[in-house]
């Protein structure tokens, strides 16, 4: 999201600065999924307790939605 950012002349210092302004260029509608996403993926380092493994697994179809939306709203076709 930050190279596409950028390929539009926009700059952003964090992931959630991104998200926001993705979601501005309204190339995604919920920053906040992606906000949980996130914290989800800071979870992967330190996943030694089942409940945060099953957590994790369990956003994986909100994730490909969310995934499919940015895809389709930037217009690329899948291969």
């Amino acid at each position: 999201m930050k190279r596409i950012l950028e390929k539009r002349g926009l700059e952003v210092q964090s992931p959630r600065e991104a998200f926001r302004e993705v979601a501005r260029n309204r190339l995604i509608s919920n920053p906040e999924q992606w906000f949980i996403f996130l914290e989800k993926r800071n979870l992967t380092s330190h996943t030694y307790k089942e409940e945060n493994a099953q957590s994790i697994i369990n956003i994986f179809g909100s994730f490909s939605e969310s995934l499919d939306e940015l895809v389709a709203n930037l217009g690329i076709t899948a291969a």
